[in-house]
């Protein structure tokens, strides 16, 4: 008996788009899909750009209902396809596709979600995707393929499904960044185009201060390692005002726009960014105007102690009203090579609130901080209080600013140093 003849893999995907394209239904210019007793249909969220004030892209998600008509998550969907996750992940992925040419958002990015079974099977390379993406006419620039960081895949897989879909031309996202096991390792190793930033980062920014002022930084780096970054989860004001202060490039969360199956033609979401831009341009002018008031006032008590140092007073004595004010650290002596000379000074509240675990640290005597950016001004700009930017001091693992004056000395220059824990007033 002649066995029959093997398909091509163009002919197999060719015949895989075709069942696909079957199992889409389109009603009322949407489209939803049949799969087992379930059926399968599209919501989609803007993506919002902060400097065009508009959507760049829109995240398609998976709504399935049971034969009762009862939502069923998407974990839940696939977990229930088990062997039939592939076959689900590509029907999702061709309705989604489809429903964005109906809603008119293919103009922009669409975000899809690849199933953690594709690539942990490491099916990367039998996806029918391109083969969907030409039969509705969507350039493959302008997909965005979203991949759940997360360390249970093999990275071998990983780094063939998004090779893959870079060779395709589409985007690659690392979604849901910071949650879990997320490490930078693998932005490194991967180049994602864009990095998505999970809930749980905006939610502890929003109860730790010092989560807060770690972001920007954390949004920074990732910069550096060339990727856009998305914060998602934002649901208030608030959240969109930690998204501003981070510095990440897009937003997306219900309080910018809910998932909806029906795109608004004349939706504008103007009024909502341009409320939050005013509300984040006066605090900042606040902040910005309490925080020079606040230094200016720690600058020329500085500055005083620094006069009545030169005169030939003893350091305890030029620093003892300064160090009055509170807040204030410590005060220390630096040469012209930035060798400490002599123990830090400082007061005994400083002292009780040493951490014990950071001893080791507390002795600068002789230490060299010529590396430090406030000396280096200090020289150049003598007689001249310099004010460092917030930084993690080593002497007790907090953030402080530095306050550094270089005094010129017959046999020299000396540069009088004073640390202020901005932790205390940083809000």
């Amino acid at each position: 008996m002649r066995q029959p003849p093997q398909l091509s893999p163009d002919r197999t995907d060719l015949a895989s788009l075709q069942q696909i394209v079957a199992s889409i239904k389109v009603e009322n210019n949407l489209a939803h899909a049949r799969f087992g007793d379930h059926t399968l249909r599209t919501a989609l969220q803007p993506v919002l750009s902060l400097a065009h004030h508009k959507p760049v892209g829109y995240e398609a998600l998976l709504r399935a209902y049971d034969s009762d008509d009862r939502l069923v998550s998407p974990h839940r969907m696939f977990r229930r396809a088990g062997d039939e996750a592939i076959a689900l992940d590509q029907i999702c992925r061709a309705l989604h596709v489809q429903n964005c040419v109906l809603q008119g958002a293919d103009q922009n990015w669409i975000f899809l979600n690849v199933s953690p079974a594709l690539i942990l099977e490491g099916h990367s390379t039998r996806t029918v995707l391109p083969r969907v993406l030409e039969h509705y006419g969507v350039p493959a620039h302008r997909v965005v393929v979203e991949i759940l960081e997360t360390s249970a895949y093999d990275e071998e897989n990983l780094a063939r499904c998004v090779q893959y879909f870079r060779d395709l031309g589409c985007l690659v996202a690392i979604d849901d960044f910071g949650a879990g096991e997320s490490n930078f390792e693998r932005i490194w190793r991967l180049k994602p185009d864009i990095v998505k930033l999970d809930r749980s980062m905006v939610v502890e920014a929003m109860r730790t201060p010092r989560v807060r002022r770690i972001l920007p930084g954390l949004v920074s780096l990732i910069h550096e390692a060339g990727c856009l970054v998305v914060m998602e989860g934002l649901e208030t004001a608030e959240h969109g005002l930690i998204a501003m202060e981070s510095d990440v490039d897009f937003v997306q969360g219900y309080y910018f726009g809910e998932p909806r199956s029906c795109l608004t033609p004349d939706e504008d979401y103007r009024e909502v960014l341009n409320e939050l831009f005013n509300c984040f341009q006066e605090r900042v002018r606040r902040q910005s105007s309490s925080e020079r008031s606040m230094l200016a006032h720690y600058s020329k008590k500085f500055e005083d102690a620094a006069m009545l140092f030169r005169l030939g007073g003893e350091a305890d004595q030029a620093f003892a009203e300064f160090l009055a004010l509170g807040g204030v650290q410590r005060c220390y002596l630096l040469s012209s090579e930035g060798v400490q000379v002599g123990a830090n000074i400082g007061t005994r509240e400083a002292a009780r609130r040493l951490d014990p675990r950071y001893l080791p640290c507390a002795d600068a005597e002789g230490a060299n901080w010529f590396r430090r950016p406030y000396f280096r001004r200090a020289l150049t700009q003598p007689m001249t209080v310099q004010i460092s930017r917030p930084y993690l001091s080593i002497a007790d693992a907090r953030a402080c600013v530095t306050f550094s004056i270089a005094i010129p000395e017959t046999d020299g220059v000396r540069v009088l140093c004073a640390d202020l824990d901005w932790e205390s007033f940083a809000p």
